[in-house]
This record gives C-alpha cells, structure tokens and sequence, in this order.
C-alpha cells in the first residue's frame, strides 16, 4: 500500500513540476518584437534644434507588428475626408537584426487589400530604444525626401510606444 501511495505522490509532483517548466522562460527576445503605435515625429536641425509634430488621429491608430519569429506587418491610416481608412492596407514581409541599432526590413505592400496589386520593398531602419516600451525609427529614405524642402534638416525619426 505504501508503494502505491508513494508512486501516487511522485507521479503527482512530477506532473505538477513538469507544468511549470513548460511556461515561457525567453529572456532573449529582441526589443523590436511586439506591436508598435506612433506617437509624435521628431525633427532634429544642424543647430541642435528638435522639433516635436504631432501625429494625426488616424496615425494613431497605425500598427506597427514585429513578430518574433521574423515576419512583420503594417497598417496605415488616412483621413480622406470621411473618418480614418486604410491608406496603404498592409505592408508584411520579413524582418532581421544587422547590429545593435539597425534592422532589415523586406517584403511587400499590398494596396487596398488587393494580393494582385503588390510592389516589393527592402528598407534597413536604425532603431533605438530609449526605454523598454519606447522605439525610436529613423528612416534615413524618408530623411533624404524631407532634405529636399529643408536642408537645415539633419535627422529625423518617428517614436513609437509598445502596446
């Protein structure tokens, strides 16, 4: 009898240990894994000037989705006059680590939702994580546009918050 209750409470125990190693114990996860929503867009002068925009309500409801295992999409919004609506309906793809503050973005943007009306895309982002829940994205692509209305313009970069 004591045998079978022994066996009883090992089996028990084992059960009950071998369920708490099952929960997730990665303390690696990459600090772009998560979702992401914009909070303002930060301009930076050759004086040391930053200047903070605000972002519109429909920017705010952009998502920004890096999953861990490499894929990401997003979703943006516009306001066309009658409430916020998808202005490019997703861009998904793949992304990877180079270094430290610099990640590779590749894939594809799929306009209004059409799998037919594709167009492919490869951007390296320099990324910075000030603190836990917030990234900083410069799109030095985007920098080079904004150069061309304003030379003084020497960075410039969206913040991000996780969700």
């Amino acid at each position: 009898m004591k045998k079978y209750l022994l066996i009883s409470l090992l089996t028990v125990l084992f059960i009950s240990c071998a369920s708490d190693d099952d929960a997730p114990q990665d303390t690696n996860t990459d600090p772009i894994v998560g979702s992401w929503s914009p909070e303002k867009h930060v301009s930076i002068y050759a004086d040391g000037t930053e200047v903070e925009e605000s972002i519109s309500n429909c920017e705010q409801i952009d998502t920004f989705e890096f999953l861990a295992n490499g894929e990401f999409s997003i979703t943006l919004h516009f306001d066309y006059g009658s409430g916020c609506e998808v202005e490019i309906n997703t861009l998904e793809g793949n992304w990877s680590k180079i270094d430290d503050s610099s990640y590779a973005v590749y894939g594809k943007i799929f306009y209004d939702g059409d799998v037919t009306d594709t167009e492919s895309f490869s951007i390296t982002y320099t990324v910075s994580f000030p603190q836990t829940n917030v990234m900083y994205l410069y799109d030095e692509e985007y920098l080079s546009y904004l150069q061309e209305e304003d030379e003084d313009l020497v960075s410039f970069y969206i913040h991000l918050n996780k969700n």
